[in-house]
């Protein structure tokens, strides 16, 4: 999950452009001091680079350039969705406003697709937003394991009083390997 209480936000800007790489951090920067998150930000030119990175890190979000030498932005969505290389959330930033990106963008879970320049009040609300999906992931994730550790106990219940069947039986063998 993303940046909760001491947690550290990590995300990667993955441009060509140095400058634009340099703004966005400073944007990131501030936001990390205004709203008292720990961040960690790191910076990649190429997405060959990054794709080699992320096999080894774990990263909460990719802010990703759409045009860069070799590996473009939406074709380093795709192969990271497709291999499962990261879960991260994946913004797309481009210079052009065209459908057929954005679309295909969206089809392989990018969280947003941002126009150059990106300016500040743009960026913090994409922030906003990412801690907000964040959240509730955490939380519907937090649900879902309550929800099963109750149904495990239920099933142990009727093991333990011996009124149980194969349901009972292959639930519990199941859940105790898992542990």
């Amino acid at each position: 999950g993303i940046a909760g209480d001491g947690e550290i936000m990590r995300v990667v800007i993955c441009d060509d452009e140095k400058v634009t790489c340099s703004e966005i951090e400073k944007m990131l920067s501030f936001f990390a001091f205004e709203k008292c998150i720990k961040l960690e930000v790191d910076v990649f030119f190429d997405g060959d680079t990054l794709t080699e990175y992320l096999k080894k890190e774990k990263v909460d979000l990719i802010i990703a350039d759409i045009r860069m030498p070799g590996m473009r932005g939406l074709e380093l969505l795709e192969q990271i969705r497709r291999e499962e290389i990261s879960d991260a959330y994946f913004v797309i930033l481009s210079g052009y406003a065209e459908f057929d990106y954005a679309r295909r963008a969206m089809q392989n879970k990018c969280t947003e697709y941002l126009l150059k320049p990106v300016d500040r009040e743009t960026l913090l609300k994409l922030l906003h937003k990412v801690r907000a999906l964040s959240d509730r992931e955490r939380q519907e994730s937090k649900a879902h394991e309550e929800m099963e550790h109750a149904y495990f106990s239920r099933h142990l219940i009727s093991l333990i009083h011996g009124k149980y069947d194969d349901v009972n039986l292959n639930y519990v063998k199941k859940h105790m390997k898992d542990t």
